[in-house]
């Protein structure tokens, strides 16, 4: 079992042969519930199906009488860059505002890259900023798939709201990367630069700082440009 069956089995729930495990799931991960059954269908009779689906097929927030085991922190509403080691990806709740509850409103273009991983630990210690700038955007939802007006018309101009493509309509078209200039980061800051860094760093591990220590992030802070690349 994937995460990506299980997130499909909760929100997707008459798309596909679910089994039930019949245990008392609620004080484990949701993804414990589920177990795979062979099905008949094949992938391009999924994709017919998927593109039939209606608001009213979807279970928004079918994780919502879970709330109860693991309670909903503010946290979640954080967007930005998160990242495990080097793998780093953009988390943009407003995008799926539905399954929180909210009205779904247009999005703002997506985050730019950052350079560094560095840049996604400094960006990370003002998590508390975004989510306070969020709340006053949120309303809550009457119905479960509501949004407002002119989104529906935005994602279909943005998206890839079809799966099969009818006939007669062209291609999507291919959008290239473009072209960039050779890389920067491998350009370093110089020695006295590094060496105040290097000080800095083991200071805040040697006294064990805390992240929620105002005095903390002006000094995480000072690594950072310490490290930063200079032109």
């Amino acid at each position: 079992m994937t995460l990506l069956q299980c997130w499909i089995y909760e929100y997707f729930p008459n798309i596909c042969n679910r089994g039930d495990q019949g245990a008392d799931v609620e004080c484990f991960a949701r993804m414990n519930r589920w177990c795979y059954k062979q099905d008949k269908h094949k992938v391009h009779e999924y994709r017919s199906i998927i593109d039939a689906l209606t608001p009213a097929d979807v279970l928004w927030r079918p994780w919502e009488n879970h709330m109860g085991v693991i309670p909903f922190d503010d946290i979640t509403l954080y967007t930005g860059h998160i990242r495990l080691c080097s793998t780093v990806v953009k988390y943009l709740p407003e995008r799926c505002l539905r399954q929180f509850g909210y009205i779904q409103y247009i999005p703002s273009p997506p985050l730019p890259d950052p350079a560094r991983l560095f840049d996604v630990d400094v960006e990370w210690l003002g998590y508390v900023t975004p989510v306070t700038e969020l709340f006053p955007k949120l309303r809550p939802a009457t119905y479960p798939s509501e949004c407002e007006d002119g989104y529906l018309e935005w994602f279909y101009q943005v998206s890839h709201p079809l799966l099969v493509r009818p006939d007669g309509v062209p291609q999507v078209p291919r959008y290239s990367v473009p072209p960039t200039s050779a890389d920067a980061s491998s350009s370093q800051p110089p020695p006295i630069l590094q060496q105040i860094g290097d000080l800095i760093q083991q200071g805040l591990s040697e006294h064990q700082a805390s992240p929620d220590d105002e005095l903390y992030r002006h000094f995480y802070k000072a690594l950072y440009l310490s490290r930063s690349r200079t032109s």
